[in-house]
């Protein structure tokens, strides 16, 4: 995902969070059922209710907010959405989310220690 050089590295923490949003509001048209649906539309809550945390964070370190497009990143997920079970879907995803939570915590290990709150908490998320 890249190096740590803080305050720099923050960025990838929202963009994330973008990426994050783009990927459930695009599978959600593609629910299955009501249950998928509902879990969908709360991981996309989840998602844009963290990245709106994010934004005070980034530009106290004179960060943009631009956000970054994926879309082939995107299809390739509805895709793999369309062709799973659910459960089959996240055990496919969990590397994903392991890459992320660890180079979450490399940024933390890099973040100045007034930033700890909003850093810790990007771990817990």
């Amino acid at each position: 995902m890249g190096n740590a050089d803080y305050p720099d590295c923050i960025n990838e923490l929202y963009q994330s969070e973008v990426l994050g949003e783009k990927v459930f509001l695009a599978l959600l048209p593609f629910a299955k059922n009501e249950r998928e649906k509902y879990h969908i539309g709360t991981c996309l809550q989840f998602e844009t209710e963290t990245k709106a945390r994010l934004r005070p964070f980034l530009l106290k370190h004179g960060i943009d907010l631009v956000e970054a497009q994926d879309s082939e990143l995107v299809d390739g997920i509805i895709a793999a959405y369309q062709e799973n079970s659910w459960q089959d879907f996240l055990q496919g995803l969990k590397p994903v989310v392991d890459d992320f939570l660890a180079r979450f915590k490399e940024i933390a290990a890099a973040g100045a220690a007034e930033d700890q709150d909003v850093l810790q908490a990007m771990i817990t998320h």
